[in-house]
This record gives C-alpha cells, structure tokens and sequence, in this order.
C-alpha cells in the first residue's frame, strides 16, 4: 500500500471509530451513493461537493453528506498536525527588533530553510561572534566621528547603544540546520538583547512542543505581536 492510501485509510479508521452513525448510513444511503466512488469522495474536492449538493436533498443523504464533510475535516487537520509549525510571540523589548527576527525566520521557514539542529554548543562559535560586536563598534565609533563627534564622545554613545545589544543569529542555531556556516558574518546581526533571549527560549520551547528531532524541518513561523 503506498504512503497516500495507507494514510488515506488511517483517516478513515479513525473516523469510522469517531462517528459510527457513518457506517450505518452508508448501508441505508445506497440510493445516494449510486454512481460515486467512495473513494473519489472521500479524496477529489470536486466528487466529493458534487456528491454533498445531490445528497442535501434526502434525510439519510444529509447525514452521510455531514459525515463526508467531517470526514474531510479530519484529512484537513491530519495534514496541518503533520507540519512542524512554531509559534513565537512578543513578550519585552523592541517591537521593531522582534518584527525584523521573526519576519526573517518565518520568510526562511516557508522556504525550507529551517532545519532542526540539537547540539548548539558544536556549532556555536564566541569567538566570532566577538569579533563581530567589536567590528560593529568600531564602525559606529568612525560613523559618530564623522558627524563631528569626538572620539571619547563617539566612544560613549557607542557604548549606550551597544549596552542594550547582543550579537544574534539572524537563523539561530537551533534552526540552522539548512545553513552550511551558521555563524558567517551574513548571518550576524546586533539586535536588542531581551528579544534575542525570548526569541531563543521560545524556539527551545516550541522544538520541546512539536517533539522536534536532529534534521526535522520547521514549515512555518506564526507570529504574534503589536505591529511596530
């Protein structure tokens, strides 16, 4: 039996089991189902609405048509539980921060670039990652010069912006399966430190949730939060 048939015939067992009233309508709908295959209903939008518009007009049709929509109710939610769908919300810090990582995340996830990766501490790399805060620094402190600054002036603004920053992975590692160098500059960026450490708690959580493995893809990133 291919995977499409056996998961076909899943859904319908279990259905049957949920809702024994088909089976006893199917027995007695012989009329209605005269000219449809079961299967075609149960599996072709088309049969199956052409099959529910001839059936609304009898009693026992009625029932079997309302079966056959639950039925494919139940196919529907199969394939949406077959899909690793994470959920990220805003909690604290930069609205406008959060919005940039999660946009990025999820435009990366509905383009199978996002693949489930246990072991963080293998891949992560402090060492460049504080070579990047430093180069950042140094650029705004030549930025603020150039606008006339002193160099202990630019000094100190660098530092009240910095102070509030941390160096993130635009893809963080839990996530970067798909990547073949997580942490190459292009994936560098500063962002506010309280959304990077809620962003990557909740990714731990929701991997925890969805039972995530080593190699898993993650489909798709639903985002909730005030627009910023």
């Amino acid at each position: 039996m291919s995977e499409t048939m056996m998961t076909l015939a899943i859904k319908v067992a279990v259905f049957i089991e949920m809702s024994p009233k088909l089976v006893g309508a199917i027995k007695i709908a012989s009329g209605v189902l005269a000219g449809f295959s079961v299967y075609a209903i149960a599996t072709d939008p088309e049969a199956a609405n052409v099959f529910m518009a001839t059936a609304a007009g009898n009693p026992t049709g009625g029932v079997l048509a309302a079966d056959f929509i639950a039925l494919r109710n139940l196919g529907t939610s199969f394939a949406n539980s077959s899909r690793n769908i994470m959920h990220l919300r805003y909690n604290t810090g930069s609205i406008r921060d959060f919005w940039r990582k999660t946009t990025k995340l999820k435009n990366s996830a509905q383009q199978g670039g996002l693949i489930f990766a246990k072991n963080t501490d293998d891949i992560r790399e402090p060492r460049l990652q504080r070579a990047y805060r430093k180069a950042v620094k140094d650029r705004l402190s030549q930025l603020y010069q150039s606008q006339g600054k002193t160099k202990d002036e630019a000094a100190a603004l660098v530092d009240e912006f910095m102070s509030t920053r941390q160096v993130d992975h635009k893809i963080d590692l839990q996530v970067s399966g798909a990547l073949d160098n997580p942490n190459a500059r292009s994936n560098l960026t500063m962002l506010d430190a309280s959304v990077n450490g809620s962003i990557g708690k909740q990714i731990d959580l929701e991997a925890a949730r969805l039972g995530l493995k080593e190699g898993d893809t993650i489909h798709d990133i639903i985002i909730h939060g005030p627009q910023p």
